[in-house]
């Protein structure tokens, strides 16, 4: 949000131009519901994201998302693939049961 931007990463490597304006309406919603606030995403800029790691089944997608924001907010590449998967997700039980992430 600081950047006014969309990002649009699909870890099953699909494409759907509707996210975008779905996902401006929501926000727009919740900044309103929660803060009583009216912002404008119609400026705001769309960036797809080439070359992302992608899933190889089906049911991995929730994991993906986290580490997608995860890798994001700490300014890293997407550096990790499917492989990783199981390793990531006792991690985030471990850092969930600890209510810390590391």
């Amino acid at each position: 949000m600081k950047e006014n931007t969309f990002q649009y990463l699909d870890s099953l490597g699909g494409m759907d131009s509707n996210v975008s304006r779905v996902l401006a309406q929501y926000i727009a919603e919740e900044v309103k519901d929660k803060s009583n606030k009216v912002i404008d995403t119609s400026s705001w800029h769309e960036e797809l994201v080439d070359y992302i790691p992608l899933q190889q089944n089906g049911w991995d997608c929730g994991m993906f998302m986290l580490k997608y924001i995860d890798f994001h907010s700490r300014g890293l590449s997407l550096s990790f693939s499917q492989e990783h998967m199981g390793y990531f997700r006792k991690r985030t039980a471990k850092e969930i049961l600890r209510l810390r992430a590391d």
